[in-house]
């Protein structure tokens, strides 16, 4: 009577009967059915195959889906999961390979041989579980170590990039005996290797003790009233602007260097702190008109003169040294300042009455030329010189109108003699009179010796 062949769940392996008197291989085993010739050879067979898991280089033929098998040439216990030669799949432990290993189930383990890191399978995919770095490219992360200065140890903390250490954190500073490449001196905090290029900590940070070397306490907040001990040097144009909208700026157009006030008709002064008056505005410009205008009017040579001081200045002035003023024309009556060349060259045609009163005098001063000219209308009529004055021509005389005195008892002296005088003094001789005359001489006009030649009407 044949065998029935089935799984533990009852279902049926392969054709599902063993015949009487054969041996079936639809298993890893050999199994006989009744009256088979030598079947102890056969069950003893069976036995160690099983005793040692079908220990070989390759899997067992015709597995069935929970059997154990030992891979010999890897050393690993394995199970087949699908009933099929290539379900294979280790049993226990990481699967130690180059590649990640076929037939996973979520939770196996596999060791990659080429980067030595363990891997977990998701059910989906491979997950790295550690280390963190790859042997192909060195060492990263995070490693503890212990470093000395020749007398102590110190515990730091150093993280690795591709088997180089970027940063060490430690509890003290201190100096390693041993040098230890970026890091000459090692502080208690966090230390960066200075050998990697422009190496920075980038990120935002809760606060800091000190910006590029120098105490954050050197800084400048924006926030607060500050005080500066260095010069502040803007290297822009567009300067600074002062105020809460911006009510002043200094900046730099082109070639000019200007001081702005921003808001609309607002004055822009200059104030400074007098050992005198205390805070006092020496110069203030109208927001109105742009006009400037000083505090108070100068008392130093070097003061800045306002149109008041200028104005209040020439009231009974005294100037001193040579001052100067621009040239009137000829013939200008008004209240420009006469200079000296309009005294000496154009006087001509204003002054044809002179009147002086008093004792008063008309000086010529003598400036080395020897005579002084008058000039009317462009032609000279009279030179005056140390010795006299002289008329230019036969043909002129000078006229002169004087008070006629007497005759006959007037004494000599340096008196201008008239016309009239000089007429009738023709008609004396040596004091006696010649009178010439169709009447006679009236009652004391004449003295003892007068002669008197009448003429017929």
């Amino acid at each position: 009577m044949a065998y029935t062949l089935t799984h533990t769940n009852g279902s049926i392996i392969g054709t599902g009967t063993i015949a009487d008197g054969t041996a079936d291989h639809q298993t890893s085993l050999t199994l006989v059915g009744r009256n088979y010739a030598n079947y102890g050879q056969v069950m003893t067979n069976n036995l160690v195959s099983m005793l040692e898991n079908w220990a070989n280089s390759t899997g067992p033929g015709n597995p069935l889906a929970g059997q154990l098998w030992y891979n010999n040439s890897t050393n690993i216990l394995q199970v087949n999961i699908n009933g099929t030669t290539t379900g294979w799949k280790n049993l226990g432990g990481a699967t130690y390979a180059s590649s990640s290993p076929t037939n996973a189930a979520a939770g196996d383990l596999w060791f990659d041989s080429t980067n030595n890191q363990l891997n977990a399978y998701t059910g989906t995919t491979w997950v790295l579980i550690g280390p963190m770095y790859s042997s192909v490219n060195g060492l990263s992360g995070a490693q503890r170590e212990i470093l000395t200065d020749g007398t102590n140890s110190h515990v730091v903390l150093s993280g690795y990039l591709d088997n180089r250490r970027v940063y060490i954190v430690a509890l003290e500073t201190f100096t390693p005996n041993v040098t230890v490449p970026g890091f000459a001196v090692i502080n208690a905090g966090f230390n960066a290797n200075t050998s990697i290029g422009n190496a920075t900590f980038w990120g935002n940070a809760n606060n800091s003790s000190y910006l590029g070397n120098i105490a954050s306490s050197y800084y400048v907040r924006t926030d607060i009233n500050n005080t500066m001990y260095g010069q502040l040097t803007m290297l822009n144009n567009n300067g600074i602007t002062i105020g809460s909208s911006g009510q002043l700026t200094a900046n730099v157009f082109g070639n000019v260097s200007a001081i702005y006030s921003n808001q609309l008709g607002a004055n822009l002064s200059l104030y400074v702190n007098s050992s005198i008056n205390g805070a006092q505005r020496g110069i203030s410009i109208s927001g109105n008109t742009g006009h400037a205008y000083v505090n108070s009017d100068p008392i130093y040579n070097l003061g800045i003169a306002t149109k008041q001081y200028v104005d209040n200045s020439f009231i009974n002035a005294n100037l001193t040294g040579i001052p100067t003023a621009p040239t009137a024309p000829a013939g200008t009556s008004n209240n420009m300042i006469a200079t000296t060349q309009f005294v000496t060259s154009g006087l001509s045609g204003i002054f044809s009455n002179v009147v002086y009163q008093g004792n008063s005098s008309f000086t010529i001063v003598d400036t080395g030329v020897g005579y002084a000219n008058l000039t009317i209308d462009g032609t000279t009529v009279l030179t005056a010189t140390a010795a006299g004055i002289s008329l230019p021509s036969a043909t002129q005389a000078i006229q002169v109108t004087a008070t006629q005195g007497n005759i006959t008892t007037q004494p000599g002296n340096a008196w201008v003699a008239t016309t009239s005088y000089v007429s009738q003094a023709a008609q004396y001789w040596n004091g006696s009179a010649r009178f010439v005359s169709t009447n006679a001489p009236t009652s004391g006009d004449g003295i003892d010796g007068d002669f008197w030649f009448q003429i017929s009407s």
